[in-house]
Protein backbone atom coordinates (compact mmCIF):
# COMPACT_ATOMS: atom_id res chain seq x y z
CA UNK A 1 0.00 0.00 0.00
CA UNK A 2 2.95 2.32 0.62
CA UNK A 3 5.74 1.32 -1.78
CA UNK A 4 7.92 4.43 -1.31
CA UNK A 5 8.75 3.77 2.34
CA UNK A 6 11.49 2.03 4.23
CA UNK A 7 10.06 -0.47 6.70
CA UNK A 8 11.51 -1.44 10.07
CA UNK A 9 10.13 -4.60 11.67
CA UNK A 10 10.65 -4.40 15.41
CA UNK A 11 10.82 -8.22 15.76
CA UNK A 12 13.79 -8.72 18.08
CA UNK A 13 13.17 -5.41 19.83
CA UNK A 14 9.72 -6.34 21.17
CA UNK A 15 10.47 -4.82 24.57
CA UNK A 16 10.55 -1.41 22.86
CA UNK A 17 7.75 -1.97 20.35
CA UNK A 18 5.16 0.02 22.35
CA UNK A 19 2.24 -1.44 20.44
CA UNK A 20 3.60 -1.30 16.89
CA UNK A 21 5.11 -4.13 14.88
CA UNK A 22 6.35 -2.17 11.88
CA UNK A 23 7.33 1.47 11.31
CA UNK A 24 7.49 2.96 7.82
CA UNK A 25 9.31 6.13 6.85
CA UNK A 26 8.92 7.95 3.57
CA UNK A 27 11.73 7.56 1.03
CA UNK A 28 10.65 10.14 -1.51
CA UNK A 29 8.65 13.30 -1.21
CA UNK A 30 5.04 12.72 -2.08
CA UNK A 31 1.89 14.79 -2.04
CA UNK A 32 0.03 12.79 0.57
CA UNK A 33 1.84 14.38 3.50
CA UNK A 34 2.32 10.97 5.13
CA UNK A 35 5.92 10.77 6.31
CA UNK A 36 5.70 8.05 8.98
CA UNK A 37 3.38 5.07 9.34
CA UNK A 38 2.93 2.62 12.21
CA UNK A 39 1.44 -0.84 11.76
CA UNK A 40 0.21 -3.32 14.36
CA UNK A 41 -0.84 -6.83 13.32
CA UNK A 42 -2.82 -9.15 15.58
CA UNK A 43 -3.75 -12.76 14.86
CA UNK A 44 -7.01 -13.26 16.73
CA UNK A 45 -9.83 -15.78 16.42
CA UNK A 46 -12.70 -14.50 14.26
CA UNK A 47 -14.83 -13.26 17.17
CA UNK A 48 -12.00 -12.03 19.37
CA UNK A 49 -11.19 -8.35 19.82
CA UNK A 50 -7.85 -6.92 20.93
CA UNK A 51 -7.62 -6.73 24.70
CA UNK A 52 -7.95 -3.33 26.33
CA UNK A 53 -4.20 -3.44 27.06
CA UNK A 54 -3.29 -4.32 23.45
CA UNK A 55 -5.45 -1.48 22.13
CA UNK A 56 -4.09 1.12 24.58
CA UNK A 57 -0.54 0.03 23.79
CA UNK A 58 -1.23 0.57 20.06
CA UNK A 59 -2.76 4.01 20.67
CA UNK A 60 0.11 5.03 22.95
CA UNK A 61 2.71 3.84 20.42
CA UNK A 62 1.07 5.88 17.65
CA UNK A 63 0.80 9.08 19.63
CA UNK A 64 4.20 8.78 21.35
CA UNK A 65 5.87 8.52 17.93
CA UNK A 66 3.72 11.31 16.42
CA UNK A 67 2.95 9.17 13.38
CA UNK A 68 1.27 10.66 10.33
CA UNK A 69 -0.73 7.46 9.73
CA UNK A 70 -1.48 4.23 11.56
CA UNK A 71 -2.79 0.86 10.42
CA UNK A 72 -4.26 -1.79 12.72
CA UNK A 73 -4.70 -5.24 11.18
CA UNK A 74 -6.55 -8.00 12.99
CA UNK A 75 -7.90 -11.35 11.89
CA UNK A 76 -10.51 -10.89 14.63
CA UNK A 77 -12.76 -7.90 15.18
CA UNK A 78 -12.71 -4.60 17.03
CA UNK A 79 -15.15 -3.55 19.72
CA UNK A 80 -17.52 -0.69 18.93
CA UNK A 81 -15.46 1.56 21.22
CA UNK A 82 -12.22 0.63 19.41
CA UNK A 83 -13.87 1.32 16.03
CA UNK A 84 -15.04 4.72 17.28
CA UNK A 85 -11.57 5.63 18.58
CA UNK A 86 -9.95 4.45 15.34
CA UNK A 87 -12.36 6.57 13.32
CA UNK A 88 -11.73 9.65 15.45
CA UNK A 89 -7.97 9.20 15.06
CA UNK A 90 -8.37 8.46 11.30
CA UNK A 91 -6.54 5.14 11.60
CA UNK A 92 -6.78 2.57 8.83
CA UNK A 93 -8.41 -0.59 10.15
CA UNK A 94 -8.17 -3.93 8.35
CA UNK A 95 -10.51 -6.22 10.24
CA UNK A 96 -11.21 -9.92 9.74
CA UNK A 97 -9.66 -12.71 7.71
CA UNK A 98 -11.91 -12.02 4.73
CA UNK A 99 -10.80 -8.38 4.51
CA UNK A 100 -7.13 -9.33 4.85
CA UNK A 101 -7.59 -11.92 2.07
CA UNK A 102 -9.48 -9.43 -0.15
CA UNK A 103 -6.71 -6.84 0.13
CA UNK A 104 -4.04 -9.48 -0.50
CA UNK A 105 -5.85 -10.61 -3.67
CA UNK A 106 -6.22 -7.01 -4.86
CA UNK A 107 -2.47 -6.51 -4.33
CA UNK A 108 -1.60 -9.88 -5.89
CA UNK A 109 -0.05 -11.10 -2.64
CA UNK A 110 0.11 -14.86 -2.16
CA UNK A 111 -2.64 -16.24 0.06
CA UNK A 112 -1.64 -16.71 3.69
CA UNK A 113 -2.93 -19.61 5.78
CA UNK A 114 -4.16 -18.16 9.07
CA UNK A 115 -5.43 -21.46 10.44
CA UNK A 116 -2.13 -22.76 11.78
CA UNK A 117 -1.65 -19.56 13.82
CA UNK A 118 -5.01 -19.58 15.52
CA UNK A 119 -5.51 -23.33 15.93
CA UNK A 120 -2.33 -23.65 18.00
CA UNK A 121 -3.43 -21.12 20.62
Amino acid sequence: MYPHYTWYHQGHHKSRERGLDVIGNELVENRSGVQSIGVQVKFHAANTAPTHEEWLKFLAGCFARRLDAAVFVTTGRLTSEQRREAGEARFIIIEGREEVARIARARRIEEFDFNWLIDDK
